[in-house]
This record gives C-alpha cells, structure tokens and sequence, in this order.
C-alpha cells in the first residue's frame, strides 16, 4: 500500500517485516519496500519469533528506498508485541518531529488538535491513569474507546 498510494506522507510500522511463508510475488512485501520512500518508523520487538529480527524485520527495513535521516528501526527487549506505551510515545515523538520540520503537510485532513488530544490522553494515562473522557470530553466514541 505505501509503495501505491501516493496520498501517504509517513509511515509507521509496528511490528512490521517481512512474509515468513511463501507468497506469491505480486503480494510479496520485499517487492514493493524498495518503492517506499516516504520518512518510515518500523517498531518491532528484538524477539519476535513471527518476524524474527535478522531473517525478516532487517532484511525489509534495509529494502525501504527512504533515505537514512528519515528512516529508522527501533527495537523494544520483548516478543511480537512489544509493550506499547514506549510504542505509542515513539509514534508520536515521529509525528511531531515530522510535524514541526515540514516533512508533513498541515491540511485539512491533518488536525493538529486531535494530535495533542491523544499527547494528553497518553501523558496522563501514564502518569495518572486518567481515562481518555477526562481529558477530551469532546473525543467521539469511537475514537474515545480506541484509547482506552
């Protein structure tokens, strides 16, 4: 989808990487990655046995066509789903960086307050515990329940 679309400005992958099972090559990632050149984050954990790191998650991020400034492997001590709090801060710290360079275009599809919505929501969750509602009464339920 990234190496198609051209309406995607960044990526993030958690827990991305390659196929571990055989596909056919119309569907195979590795054949579309050297397409990607956006500015891409791939969150994986050290130990996931789904995508082990050196025969699947290494091999795609090297075949990415984004240059290194603007890609980066982040690896957490843990399995296939690393634990996502430190995810969920990576993923935003990329957002804003992206943000305040340029990288990203600000348009009417990007809404800056909703991004410091979910910046609060998570602060305080880590700090406090605080229920998404409490912070953003206005949050729709579908977006309120998505981070609970």
């Amino acid at each position: 989808m990234l190496a198609l679309e051209k309406r995607f400005q960044v990526a993030v992958l958690w827990f991305g990487g390659c196929d571990t099972y055989s596909v056919l090559p119309e569907a195979d990632p590795m054949n579309f990655a050297p397409r990607v050149k956006i500015p891409i984050l791939m969150l994986n954990g050290r130990y996931d046995f789904g995508e082990p790191l050196e025969t699947c998650q290494e091999p795609m991020f090297r075949e990415f066509a984004t240059t290194d400034p603007d890609k980066r492997h982040v690896l957490y001590d843990g399995g296939h789903v690393p634990p996502i709090l430190p995810v969920i801060k990576d993923t935003l710290d990329l957002a804003g960086s992206l943000l305040a360079a340029g990288k990203v275009a600000r348009d009417s599809r990007v809404n800056s307050e909703y991004f410091a919505a979910i910046l609060r929501i998570f602060k305080l969750r880590v700090r406090e515990n605080v229920q998404p509602k409490t912070v953003c009464p206005n949050l729709s339920p579908r977006i309120s329940s998505g981070l609970q």
